[in-house]
């Protein structure tokens, strides 16, 4: 656990133990390094009085806190700006036809895309105001929305005469036909 608490976070740059005490962390075996090489005596009692401690420590926090928030902010940054690479904004604009996700209790996994709806309102920056199919309103982040496109097999035709009136030609679909043999 003691290793973890003194290493430096990626995020922050600071390690756990120096956000919270406001030094880095001494060791036993820092300590036994630097009482071998000489770089450090064997403390025998306190120097400072409580009142210059505390001062010292509060002062030292206040350091490492900063130290944290900015180096927090730059990592901050670079992941929004890594996301913002791929990210595209939608544009929907007033009278598009949407399909409206609704959440499935039962499957949390499975998408339910219901639709077509009909925007009406742009009232806030990606927020749309959505009639649905029964004539309710709601309004709606742009997250769950998707632009409707009306597939060919889905147009319907009514003809008000009782003429021939020739062949049916269907539209190509995407499927493919194999034939394994």
């Amino acid at each position: 656990m003691f290793a973890y608490r003194e290493v430096p976070h990626s995020t922050t740059g600071v390690s756990p133990y120096q956000l919270v005490y406001g030094r880095l962390p001494n060791g036993p075996l820092k300590l036994l390094k630097e009482v071998w090489t000489g770089d450090k005596e064997i403390p025998t009692g306190s120097s400072k009085s409580i009142e210059e401690y505390l001062r010292d420590l509060t002062e030292k926090l206040k350091q490492a806190h900063n130290l944290a928030r900015g180096n927090s902010e730059k990592a901050q940054a670079e992941y929004a700006s890594r996301y913002n690479l791929r990210s595209r904004e939608k544009r929907l604009a007033v009278g598009d036809q949407v399909l409206v996700l609704i959440p499935s209790s039962s499957h949390k996994l499975l998408k339910k895309w219901m639709g077509p709806a009909s925007i009406i309102e742009l009232p806030r920056p990606h927020i749309a105001r959505v009639k649905m199919e029964d004539g309710s309103e709601k309004e709606l982040h742009f997250n769950k929305l998707r632009p409707y496109i009306a597939r060919i097999e889905q147009i319907g035709f009514i003809f008000d005469q009782d003429d021939e009136f020739g062949e049916l030609h269907y539209a190509p679909t995407d499927t493919v036909e194999l034939d394994f043999k």
